[in-house]
């Protein structure tokens, strides 16, 4: 079982639509995106017939649960292309094609901002799915990402650091 000290989740002041924008090159290392979000509807198969965003992504991405699959460069050239993200959106990136359906008990779409206490059903979904990074926006964006390696130990030394200066 995964462990919420694997996961690292936090708010900063910016918007999906401007995190894709400026992250490309990092984000262009994800394979897929999962697209679970759009104007804060959570049903994104319901909606592509009402979205010229979506209609032109669902040529190309597949329908997983209420979510969309799409891989990350079709995504990228699709927000590159026309502004497809205006805020309370959720995107969430994997290595992997595989994406199970999401919970519908946990979100990182706003107003809300993400601290310390990550959901542990949204953990193990994000372990199961083998899923790297989620983000989401409505005041500022929150994000949870999966962190390992060197990186882990950067990560958790600092937050450490922090939280034993706090108490």
């Amino acid at each position: 079982m995964p462990t919420p000290a694997h996961y690292l989740g936090g708010w900063i002041d910016s918007s999906v639509h401007l995190f894709l924008s400026h992250s490309r090159e990092h984000l262009s290392r994800f394979r897929y995106a999962l697209i679970t979000c759009l104007d804060s509807n959570t049903d994104i198969g319901a909606i592509i017939d009402k979205s010229i965003h979506l209609k032109s992504l669902a040529e190309v991405g597949d329908i997983v649960g209420k979510s969309m699959r799409i891989t990350t460069a079709q995504l990228l050239e699709a927000g590159r292309n026309d502004r497809v993200f205006h805020g309370f959106d959720e995107v969430w990136f994997s290595h992997t094609r595989f994406f199970s359906p999401k919970p519908r008990s946990a979100w990182l779409t706003g107003p809300s901002e993400m601290n310390d206490h990550l959901p542990d059903e949204l953990v193990q979904w994000m372990h199961d799915s083998q899923c790297m990074l989620g983000i989401g926006d409505g005041t500022g964006l929150n994000y949870i990402v999966k962190i390992s390696g060197v990186a882990e130990r950067c990560i958790l030394g600092e937050h450490n650091r922090r939280m034993e200066a706090i108490a």
